[in-house]
Parts: C-alpha cells; structure tokens; sequence
C-alpha cells in the first residue's frame, strides 16, 4: 500500500492594492494563484484598473521534490478572491489541457463544483498529488479561469507543477511531513 504524506506548508497568498473609486461600474481584483511553497509567502501586486499589463506574480508553481515511486505527495493550493467593490469572482474552471482532472502522475483532487462563485474574501482550497508510476522527472501545468467585474471578463492563470519519481536503489529518507 502507497504512503501518502501531506505537505505542511501553507500555501499563501497575498495581495497588495491601492484604493481605487470608479463610478459607474465596479472594479474586481481576483488573486489568480500567487503561493508561497518553501521559501514564504507568494506575492501578486495588483494595479488598478482591472487587469492591469503590469501584474507580477510569483510562486506560481508547485515543486513536489523526489516522490518514492509507489508513494503519494498531496500539496493543499488555496484560491482567495478578494476586492475593493464588493463584487464577486466565478471560477469557470481548474483543469490540465483538455478538461482532464488527472494528467500523467498528477491529479487535482477535491475541486470544488464549478461553477463556483467567490464572495469578498472568500477562498476555496483543493488538493494536488504527485504520485509517480516509475522513475524521471515530471511536469505538467494545470489552468483556473475566472470571470469577473464590469464588464464581464475571463482571466486565466497558469500553475506549474515539477517532481521527481525515485525509484528502486535511490530510495529517500522518509521525512516528518
């Protein structure tokens, strides 16, 4: 029977905005996935308007490290919606290419039902898993889309994920996680 070990990192997110007034429509600003995994808290500056071309992100990526083969490595990846307009953000969708759940030994588990509709401050969590079938290096990137704001638009956010299977004779330390 495979283990599984779930990563005790809390993977946060924060955004940093200035305030804003618009009159005669509402302003959104969705957190499109800025994680801290390992070396603190991903940040994501957001500059108003809506959809600025000038977004930073960083910590968009899940870095599972070496995975015994047979084993499990589950990461918890929270999405937060959060605004100065009181409006909320739909997610449309959170898949790999071609709607898939699963994509080789990666596999996005307890998604929420979309579509699913965020409040001011709102968050929802899901889990990703690294369970590689044989020995090498794996990548795979999974897409969340969300709508929102006046007028209605679409945003879609990339999130790498990277791990190594180490199979029989390279055997890892079992760790406290």
């Amino acid at each position: 029977m495979p283990r599984s070990s779930l990563l005790e990192e809390t993977l946060e997110v924060v955004v940093v905005s200035s305030h804003f007034r618009h009159v005669g429509g509402l302003f959104l600003a969705i957190l499109l996935i800025g994680i801290g995994y390992g070396v603190g808290s991903g940040q994501v500056d957001i500059q108003w308007p809506f959809w600025p071309t000038t977004t930073t992100y960083s910590g968009d990526a899940i870095p599972f490290g070496n995975v015994n083969v047979g084993e499990t490595k589950t990461a918890n990846y929270t999405f937060k919606i959060t605004e100065e307009s009181e409006t909320a953000g739909t997610i449309t969708n959170i898949a790999f290419p071609g709607g898939y759940s699963q994509w080789g030994p990666f596999s996005l588990v307890n998604l929420p039902s979309l579509p699913t509709t965020l409040q001011p401050g709102e968050s929802v969590t899901f889990q990703v898993t690294f369970s590689p079938t044989a020995a090498g290096s794996y990548s795979a990137t999974f897409t969340i889309t969300v709508q929102g704001g006046w007028p209605l638009q679409t945003k879609t956010q990339d999130v790498d994920l990277t791990g190594t299977g180490v199979g029989e004779g390279e055997s890892i330390p079992p760790s406290d996680t």
